[in-house]
């Protein structure tokens, strides 16, 4: 598993495809993704995400949905959304678009629920559809920041004090650009972070960005701020003893 798991991020790394059952997903260059439509590109993928309880939230009918509350142990996200028509058309255009393939074509057996038959031999079940949705989403909408912990530096003078308030606005850009949908405010826009990138990276510029993936994009946000953090640590700890200094080469 742990070697499954280093392939796969030094796929995501370098822009490759990922093999999940035989079927292998090609990640999206920014260009790709500029040419469908972000807003568009990210609806899909949020189309994939979907959990069992949004499912089951969504069911109108009380009664209905109490009792699936109840069993929902028994249930799997992808079985319940293939029993919606509508969700089922919006996961198979989904599907469609990230697999890029039109040769898609449902099965519905009364044993064992519906397959998704893929170019007429791979197939997506319950079984396997939640590690290929997983695959997509680190492809396209990845975790720029690991770490979720905040550190309290407590400088000692008011000059490390700004340093370090420069440094914990640093991890709230990181933290907050996971949020890559373009409507969420909140959020880190898509095209402030290609800006960013472009302008302060030495090796991604505005001519060849449409040839890197959003994961390429993200990582390489996230490792310059993380550059940026270690440098304004180093002159906290000049004014400060107990301002932890983080090497920018650590894991992100």
């Amino acid at each position: 598993m742990a070697d499954k798991k280093l392939d796969n991020s030094l796929k995501l790394i370098t822009g490759l495809p990922i093999e999940v059952h035989g079927i292998e997903i090609k990640p999206f260059k920014i260009g790709e993704i500029i040419s469908i439509g972000y807003s568009d590109f990210q609806s899909k993928i949020q189309i994939l995400q979907l959990t069992l309880d949004d499912i089951i939230d969504g069911v109108d009918d009380f009664e209905t949905q109490a009792i699936l509350k109840a069993n929902k142990h028994n249930y799997t996200m992808f079985e319940l959304a293939m029993i919606s028509e509508g969700l089922k058309s919006l996961i198979t255009e989904s599907l469609s678009l990230f697999l890029r393939t039109e040769e898609l074509n449902l099965i519905d057996d009364i044993e064992n629920g519906v397959t998704i038959i893929v170019d007429g031999k791979y197939e997506i079940n319950k079984h396997n559809f939640a590690e290929i949705a997983s695959v997509i989403k680190m492809q396209n909408n990845p975790n720029v920041s690991k770490s979720e912990n905040e550190d309290d530096y407590n400088p000692a003078s008011e000059i490390a004090k700004g340093i370090a308030e420069k440094l914990k606005r640093g991890k709230e850009i990181v933290k907050k650009s996971k949020a890559m949908e373009s409507n969420n405010d909140e959020g880190v826009d898509l095209q402030d972070v290609i800006s960013a990138v472009t302008s302060m990276s030495n090796s991604i510029n505005k001519i060849n960005i449409n040839e890197y993936t959003l994961y390429q994009l993200y990582d390489e946000f996230a490792r310059l701020v993380k550059i940026d953090n270690y440098r304004l640590q180093i002159q906290a700890s000049m004014w400060a003893s107990d301002v932890e200094v983080h090497h920018w080469s650590e894991p992100l």
